[in-house]
């Protein structure tokens, strides 16, 4: 596992903008045969807020390249935009869901289209674009909307030619309570 990142803030600038970029890698197996496991293991994973808000990826068996716009026009509001680029470190492994279980269960067999192990398909599961918005109401309590959209990439379209695949999206609205 290996993680990356770097960025700047505009501290004199309207907004404080801040620029980031962030590169995050979780190993594959290269062989789920041989008796050895080689995926890294997350245990106690807090994907949400590193590998897109739509808890789609974990770090487990993935490449994911994220960039990052934030805002701050008001000491009470902040707005952000995250974009994750995803390709899977092994094709020979599986793609994990966000618990950590392999997505689809057990490796797909000859010519079965679906998730698993499918070392012919291409790596590039696809990109998220996610927007965020805080407002913080008092010194213990915060609003905050997002709206992520999913990009498939070739690796689904692959995977779930048989039923055939489609962008996703996601929205949510929380206030967090501190006390």
């Amino acid at each position: 596992m290996l993680v990356a990142q770097g960025g700047y803030t505009f501290a004199d600038s309207w907004g404080t903008p801040r620029l980031g970029l962030e590169y995050a890698y979780g190993s594959g197996d290269s062989n789920p045969t041989d008796g050895k496991h080689e995926t890294f293991e997350n245990l106690f994973p807090t994907n949400h807020k590193f590998y897109g808000y739509m808890d789609l990826v974990s770090l487990q068996n993935i490449h994911d390249v994220r960039g990052i716009f934030q805002l701050k026009p008001h000491p009470r509001v902040s707005i952000a935009v995250e974009g994750h680029g995803f390709w899977l470190a092994d094709t020979h492994d599986n793609f994990y869901t966000v618990g950590g279980a392999p997505r689809g269960g057990t490796a797909a067999t000859p010519g079965n289209n679906n998730y698993g192990i499918n070392p012919s398909h291409s790596a590039y599961v696809g990109s998220e674009l996610d927007v965020i918005a805080g407002f913080a109401v008092t010194r213990f309590a915060q609003l905050e909307a997002g709206y992520g959209h999913f990009f498939r990439g070739a690796y689904i379209n692959q995977s779930l030619s048989a039923i055939g695949a489609r962008d996703a999206d996601f929205i949510y609205l929380q206030l967090g309570v501190n006390f």
